[in-house]
Protein backbone atom coordinates (compact mmCIF):
# COMPACT_ATOMS: atom_id res chain seq x y z
CA UNK A 1 0.00 0.00 0.00
CA UNK A 2 3.26 2.04 0.05
CA UNK A 3 3.58 2.29 -3.37
CA UNK A 4 1.31 4.26 -6.02
CA UNK A 5 0.26 2.11 -8.53
CA UNK A 6 -1.50 3.77 -11.68
CA UNK A 7 -3.92 0.87 -12.93
CA UNK A 8 -5.97 1.14 -15.98
CA UNK A 9 -9.60 0.04 -15.88
CA UNK A 10 -10.83 -2.26 -18.22
CA UNK A 11 -12.45 0.45 -20.24
CA UNK A 12 -9.36 1.79 -20.86
CA UNK A 13 -7.98 -1.66 -21.73
CA UNK A 14 -10.45 -2.34 -23.80
CA UNK A 15 -10.43 1.00 -25.57
CA UNK A 16 -7.12 0.46 -26.43
CA UNK A 17 -7.99 -3.20 -28.00
CA UNK A 18 -10.45 -1.09 -29.87
CA UNK A 19 -8.63 0.91 -31.11
CA UNK A 20 -5.95 -1.17 -32.42
CA UNK A 21 -8.14 -3.77 -34.11
CA UNK A 22 -9.50 -0.74 -36.02
CA UNK A 23 -6.26 0.27 -37.26
CA UNK A 24 -5.35 -2.96 -38.00
CA UNK A 25 -8.52 -3.39 -39.70
CA UNK A 26 -8.00 -0.27 -41.57
CA UNK A 27 -4.59 -1.36 -42.85
CA UNK A 28 -5.97 -4.37 -43.87
CA UNK A 29 -9.00 -2.97 -46.03
CA UNK A 30 -6.22 -0.41 -47.68
CA UNK A 31 -3.81 -3.66 -48.36
CA UNK A 32 -6.82 -5.35 -50.19
CA UNK A 33 -7.93 -2.47 -52.25
CA UNK A 34 -4.23 -2.07 -53.12
CA UNK A 35 -4.43 -5.94 -54.41
CA UNK A 36 -7.58 -5.41 -56.34
CA UNK A 37 -5.86 -1.94 -57.91
CA UNK A 38 -2.79 -3.81 -59.12
CA UNK A 39 -5.86 -7.13 -60.51
CA UNK A 40 -7.67 -4.57 -62.01
CA UNK A 41 -4.45 -2.84 -64.12
CA UNK A 42 -3.06 -6.45 -65.15
CA UNK A 43 -6.87 -8.10 -65.97
CA UNK A 44 -7.22 -4.82 -68.38
CA UNK A 45 -3.77 -5.01 -70.43
CA UNK A 46 -3.75 -8.77 -70.55
CA UNK A 47 -7.92 -8.18 -72.12
CA UNK A 48 -8.93 -11.06 -74.20
CA UNK A 49 -12.05 -11.37 -76.27
CA UNK A 50 -14.52 -13.29 -74.45
CA UNK A 51 -17.03 -13.42 -77.68
CA UNK A 52 -17.65 -16.78 -79.59
CA UNK A 53 -16.35 -17.00 -83.32
CA UNK A 54 -18.89 -16.82 -86.27
CA UNK A 55 -17.86 -20.50 -86.84
CA UNK A 56 -18.74 -21.36 -83.27
CA UNK A 57 -22.01 -19.56 -82.82
CA UNK A 58 -22.79 -21.68 -85.61
CA UNK A 59 -22.10 -24.76 -84.28
CA UNK A 60 -23.78 -23.50 -81.08
CA UNK A 61 -27.08 -22.57 -82.94
CA UNK A 62 -26.81 -26.36 -85.34
CA UNK A 63 -26.37 -28.23 -82.17
CA UNK A 64 -29.62 -26.98 -79.97
CA UNK A 65 -31.64 -26.84 -82.87
CA UNK A 66 -30.92 -30.35 -83.81
CA UNK A 67 -30.84 -31.28 -80.29
CA UNK A 68 -34.73 -29.57 -79.85
CA UNK A 69 -35.71 -31.97 -82.85
CA UNK A 70 -34.00 -35.00 -81.53
CA UNK A 71 -35.98 -34.14 -78.34
CA UNK A 72 -39.15 -33.46 -80.21
CA UNK A 73 -39.40 -37.04 -81.89
CA UNK A 74 -38.45 -38.74 -78.25
CA UNK A 75 -41.26 -36.91 -76.50
CA UNK A 76 -43.49 -37.80 -79.57
CA UNK A 77 -42.42 -41.47 -79.41
CA UNK A 78 -42.70 -41.59 -75.86
CA UNK A 79 -46.01 -40.30 -74.89
CA UNK A 80 -47.89 -41.12 -78.60
CA UNK A 81 -48.24 -38.20 -80.40
CA UNK A 82 -48.41 -37.98 -84.25
CA UNK A 83 -46.73 -35.84 -86.34
CA UNK A 84 -48.71 -33.63 -88.65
Amino acid sequence: YDEPIDRESAYEILEKREDAAAKEAAELEKEELEKKEKARASKTSKRKSRGMSTGQRVAKMAAGTTGRVVLGYLIRGILGGRRR
